[in-house]
């Protein structure tokens, strides 16, 4: 017979003896056309194949080649606990595919194509996966920093499950964020291992240590002069952390963030606070300012501003508060620089905020 499968063609056809009403004994061919699968919401494709399921109890075989036309993959974590959980499993496999290409991986670290074979081995219960895959293409990201890939590659190397080790290799021009000159990097980042054990290696033209890569990937600035070493101790950190600012936001309610600010010559404002001490001018750089935010209520928040660089000592304390859906109300206080000073002034400001929409 003939079937439409995930938008795509599936013909069946052979037959299904009955051995003593004790069992199944299939001898079935199957041909499918451009179908589309997903296995566990985090990997699914468009294939071609011709396959076949032969046994005379289970594990029925389900063997067969195919070529994956389209790929997509958006995570490298899967849940290993969602199985069968059949005392016997229905299925074993023998499957050969290739990938020409178009295998496309989309996910919080990394956007790129890749190409390759692949043999799917194992059962229902559990399966098993050789072969390999090259990059074709795209980047990865390594907090918020896209490393073009130069290299990529994947290889999957047990019978029993799907374990796979990588080499991935990028490079990327990282700007460092100063209020003063600034210097531009060329980073190189390595990443070898498997997901569960795999080590980072980061390498630079002019050369950095490690820890002032990690402040320059984290912060935006290397700091090699800087004799408190905060920026690296900072950086080094958050890095060493990971993921340790879902982990604050979850179990604590506190947000995190680091991010770079645009300073004026003698005079700036810390996060959104409204003003600025002494006559505008034009932002003269960039400095790398720490935000700490928590919700008191739905409708109070409390956040604190600091930047991290000793020469531009930048603070803002705020409360926000939604008296209604249109209305707000913000008190402010920290310390700003004042005029062509760098000493810091203590300020203090509360504002009225109407919100408001034409439609």
């Amino acid at each position: 017979f003939d079937a439409k499968l995930g938008g795509g063609d599936v013909a069946v056809y052979g037959d299904v003896a009955i051995n003593q009403f004790q069992s199944l004994i299939p001898h079935l061919n199957l041909k499918a056309q451009k179908v589309w699968l997903s296995f566990k919401n985090v990997v699914a494709g468009r294939f071609s194949g011709d396959f076949t399921i032969r046994g005379h109890t289970m594990p029925y075989l389900f063997a067969g080649r195919c070529t994956v036309l389209e790929g997509k993959i958006s995570s490298f974590k899967i849940d290993e606990t969602r199985q069968f959980n059949q005392i016997t499993p229905l299925l074993a496999f023998d499957i050969t595919c290739d990938a020409p290409g178009k295998v496309f991986v989309k996910t919080d670290v990394m956007d790129a194509e890749f190409k390759g074979n692949f043999h799917l081995l194992g059962n229902t219960n559990k399966i098993g996966l050789l072969g390999g895959a090259d990059s074709v293409s795209g980047f990865m990201l390594f907090r918020d920093t896209q490393f073009a890939l130069n290299q990529g590659n994947v290889r999957f190397e047990s019978r029993d499950d799907i374990s796979p080790r990588f080499t991935m290799a990028g490079r990327a021009l990282v700007r460092e964020e100063r209020s003063g000159p600034a210097s531009e990097y060329e980073v190189n980042l390595q990443i070898i291992g498997t997901p569960k054990d795999y080590k980072i290696r980061l390498s630079s033209i002019p050369a950095l240590t490690e820890p002032e890569l990690i402040s320059l990937l984290v912060l935006g600035v290397a700091n090699r002069t800087d004799e408190t070493g905060n920026y690296v101790d900072l950086g080094t950190t958050i890095v060493g952390q990971t993921p340790i600012q879902s982990k604050l936001q979850t179990e604590y309610g506190v947000d995190v963030r680091i991010r770079t600010q645009s300073i004026q010559q003698g005079a700036a404002a810390v996060g959104s606070a409204q003003g600025t001490l002494g006559s505008p001018s034009e932002p003269s750089g960039t400095v790398p300012t720490v935000r700490v935010q928590k919700d008191i209520t739905k409708k109070t928040r409390l956040s604190y501003s600091n930047t991290l660089d000793p020469t531009v000592p930048l603070r803002e304390f705020k409360v926000e508060h939604m008296l209604n859906e249109s209305f707000s109300a913000n008190a402010t206080a920290g310390d700003r620089a004042r005029g062509s000073t760098s000493t810091p002034v203590q300020s203090y400001g509360l504002d009225f905020r109407y919100k408001f929409q034409f439609e």
